[in-house]
């Protein structure tokens, strides 16, 4: 039931075969970089509740999201 086939080898997916980035894509109609940078922490902190990711990778990523263009306007 991989609703993310596109999503690269040897990443980490939930249950549903989809990555963060599946979740929160980049290129998605985002409001603002806001939505962007809460869609990313609130995906993330689903991965760490089901132990796919740690806090630590979570930090990164969400620190990683809010330095990113995505949403910029």
């Amino acid at each position: 039931a991989d609703k993310c086939l596109a999503t690269a080898a040897g990443g980490k997916v939930d249950a549903s075969g989809c990555a963060i980035a599946d979740h929160c894509p980049c290129e998605s109609e985002w409001r603002n970089h806001g939505a962007y940078v809460r869609c990313v922490a609130r995906v993330s902190e689903q991965f760490v509740s089901t132990g796919l990711i740690n806090q630590v990778q979570k930090d990164a990523i969400v620190s990683a999201s809010a330095a990113s263009a995505c949403a910029v306007r």
